[in-house]
Formats: C-alpha cells, structure tokens, sequence
C-alpha cells in the first residue's frame, strides 16, 4: 500500500513540476479552439487551480453519481466563462494576477488543514476565484469568432481535467487521506510563489519623461499669406558617422504595461481608450489633425533589449524573418500603429486615442495622417501571407474591418 501511495504522491508531484516548466514561456493570446484546449495543460496557475477543485469536489461526497460533488466543477466553467467574456471588453486589470494567486493560497490551505466548509460557502469561493481566472484569460483575447473558439477549447479541457482530478480525488480519499492534504500544501506553496512575484517583483516598464515646454529657437520664420511659419532643426540626439537618434515628441498614457502586457495589435482592443501627451515645442504642429479619424503613430519600444533575426509570431506554425513581421524585438524598436483619433486638444497636448498597443510611459516618435487612398494596398499574395504570419485568422481578415 506504503509503495502506491508513493508512487502516487510522485506522479502528483511530476505532473506540478512538467507543468511548471511548460509555463515558462508564459501566456500567449493564441486564438483557437486547439490553443485553448492546450492552453490548461501548460498555464500553471490555472491548471493547478481546476485540479484543486477537483480534489476539492470529492470531499463532499465519496459518490461519482453526487450532484454535490459535481457543482464546484460546474461552477468553476460558469464563471470562467463569464470572467472571460468581461475580461475581452475591459481594460486590463493588473491586480487579476495577484488574485488568481491569492487563490491558489486559500483553496490549498483548505485541503491542506482539511477544512469543512459548508457547500454553499465552497460555492461561493470558486465562483469568486474562477471569475478572476476567466478574467485573466479574457484580457489576453480579441473579441471575435476565433476567441470564442479558444474559450471552448479551454472550458473543454477545464471540464476534462475537472472531472479527471474528481476520480483521483476519490480514489485518494478511499486510500489515504494524507495524500489529499500533502497536495494542498504543494497547491498553497505554489500560491505563496505566484504571490510573491505578482507583488513584490517590481514593474520593470520603463517611463518616458521629458521636459515640458522645453525651449528652442527657430531657424528662421517664414510668413506668407498671413500665416506665420516656425523652421525649427530637427533633433539628433546622437552625432556619429553610424548612428542616428531622435528626440521623442511625446509619450503614450495607457492602461497596458509589462506586467499587464498589451494586445499584440490594437485593433484586437480597439475600445481601450488612451492619451498620447505631446511636448509643448511640438503642439503646434497639431494644427489640423482632429480633421483625421486615424492616424499612425510611430513609437519607440523603450523595454526591448535584444532583437533576432527570426521570429516565431503569436499563432504561426513558421519562423519568419525579423523584417517580415511587426516584432517588437527588432535592430531599432520602431512601433507603427493605426489608431483611431477621438479627440484632440492642441493648447494641452492631448490627444485621446484608442485601439492602442502600446505600454504606459512609450515615447512618441512621430505622427502622420493615416490616408486610405494611399495607405491600403489589398493583395491576394498579402492576405495569404498574414494568414501564414498569424497576426489574424482567415475569417477575421476576410469578414473584420477596423472602419466600422
């Protein structure tokens, strides 16, 4: 008996262990019903989560036929499913990871010390905790067909594993309770780790500032027609023989950060709302652009250290070329978006803007009108490109236009 256990308490631990290590390429917003389905097998925290629950379930009746043993379960995929469908339409909430990891602390704390709670009060705590897991999940999604592909896939495997993690339990309570508690301290040590690097690691995201109203002369002033114009010089800010830089004319104001992440393009959130404050030397070069509904924005990605010169994109099977696709992790780190201009006020700089992809603190490099007559070149050869890239299913590339 002494030598099922162990080998028991082994396979429990193993499977902690594999899973950890298919989490270190974090969470990625892969869409699809096969992403989804894999995404439970190699998210850590949530895995270990639902298999909790499970464990859980079967303590309050010993019967697979229990409708009691079955509603945590049933709960867990209700409000996951209802955390993801709010988590696509908000703006990312940065303490989501510090609860999900709250939670794994509680629930293996209660199978840890065997703690009899009443099944309503169970009830409640998955629901709690599963809406905040579903929320983490919905953040990382676009709102279209393809993500509610990637929920199904999730929810079925939640379902699976759910149900799996049920049979063990059971099976474990007949043969050794200890098991189960063993387990929970496993769970609730995992928890304290998720905790500590969920609040005490540091957002690493560094911030752009610059010196409001900054002071610099005019070449030369050029009136015609009545309207006065400034010639300033542009800004290097490096002088060599093989290298150039710029000085930034702004910074993004936006709910995204590294800890938070961003959607890969805007257009995958294209209700988020942000600000771009714009220097005050540069304000008067506002003039007219509230004229516009898009405009394209290029940014320099201030968090980027290394480049390579071949990328894996988000939901490509292919590695591709650097300069084949909109990698942050480029030679020079030059964002360019499309987003849509919703208000502009040129005395204070501001301009508020959504469908933005880019972390709070982002310096601005330049802004251009975006102008459909030139700017949109639509070829068979491009569609079947994207599509292999992975920057969008077919479906949404054919049916989704960001003019709507």
């Amino acid at each position: 008996m002494k030598t099922k256990q162990a080998k028991l308490l082994f396979l429990v631990i193993m499977l902690f262990s594999i899973q950890a290590a298919a989490h270190t390429e974090g969470h990625s917003a892969h869409n699809g019903f096969i992403a989804g389905l894999f995404h439970t097998l190699t998210g850590l925290d949530h895995l270990v989560f639902i298999l909790a629950t499970g464990l859980w379930s079967s303590t309050f009746k010993r019967s697979l036929t229990s409708i009691s043993m079955w509603l945590l379960p049933l709960l867990l995929l209700l409000f996951m499913f209802a955390g993801g469908m709010i988590g696509m339409n908000v703006t990312p909430i940065p303490v989501v990871e510090t609860v999900i990891a709250i939670s794994l602390i509680a629930i293996g704390f209660v199978l840890a010390f065997d703690i009899r709670l009443p099944l309503w009060a169970a009830a409640l705590f998955v629901a709690v905790f599963a809406t905040s897991h579903g929320l983490a999940h919905g953040q990382e999604l676009q709102s279209d067909s393809s993500a509610f592909l990637y929920i199904s896939g999730f929810l079925t495997a939640t379902f699976l594993v759910s149900g799996a993690s049920i049979g063990l339990g059971v099976l474990t309570w007949k043969t050794n309770r200890t098991l189960i508690r063993i387990s929970g301290y496993i769970i609730e040590t995992l928890g304290i780790v998720f905790f500590t690097f969920a609040t005490l690691t540091p957002d690493l995201t560094p911030i752009y500032t610059y010196e409001q109203g900054q002071s610099v002369d005019p070449i030369k002033t050029v009136e015609s027609s009545g309207l006065v114009q400034k010639i300033y010089p542009v800004n290097p800010l490096i002088n060599s023989t093989d290298s150039v830089g710029f000085r930034p004319i702004g910074v993004f104001h936006t709910p995204f950060s590294a800890r938070t992440g961003a959607p890969r393009q805007g257009i995958l959130k294209n209700k988020i709302k942000a600000i771009i404050s714009i220097d005050k030397l540069y304000r008067e070069g506002l003039k007219d652009i509230e004229k516009f509904e898009y405009i394209i924005v290029l940014y320099y990605f201030n968090i980027t250290r290394t480049w390579s010169s071949t990328v894996n994109p988000p939901g490509s099977k292919h590695h591709f070329g650097v300069f084949a696709t909109r990698s942050p992790k480029r030679p020079n780190p030059i964002g360019f978006s499309v987003i849509k201009l919703e208000s502009v006020d040129i005395k204070t700089g501001t301009l508020e803007v959504s469908g933005i992809d880019a972390f709070e603190g982002t310096p601005v490099l330049d802004i251009k009108p975006y102008l459909p007559s030139v700017d949109i070149i639509q070829t068979e050869k491009n569609r079947q490109t994207e599509i292999d890239l992975g920057h969008h299913d077919e479906i949404y590339i054919k049916e989704k236009s960001m003019f709507q």
